[in-house]
């Protein structure tokens, strides 16, 4: 049993609290004010382009709360498993 395993429940906390805040601190805007007077080729295609970078980033957002949730998860089960041996230990050493 050399392997092993060491689990800080703070830095679990602080690492899932940090990529919440990444999201937190990330925001989808719109295009505002927007050109509806051009009609150049290029107009549309900056439009189309800063869409595409907004729902990119909305993934982004998305994908930083689904691990956050994760890691903090993820902590939540090493810490029931500790206890879990912890009690075990006890009980197979009376």
């Amino acid at each position: 049993m050399g392997n092993k395993i060491n689990i800080s429940e703070s830095d679990v906390a602080r690492h899932s609290s940090e990529i919440e805040n990444s999201a937190v601190s990330m925001e989808v805007k719109a295009l505002s004010p927007m050109d509806e007077e051009s009609t150049i080729v290029g107009n549309d295609l900056c439009k189309s382009a800063y869409e595409a970078s907004q729902q990119a980033l909305a993934k982004l957002i998305e994908a930083l709360r689904t691990e956050a949730s994760k890691i903090e998860g993820l902590g939540d089960d090493f810490r029931q498993m500790d206890e879990e041996l912890a009690l075990l230990v006890k009980l197979v050493s009376e």
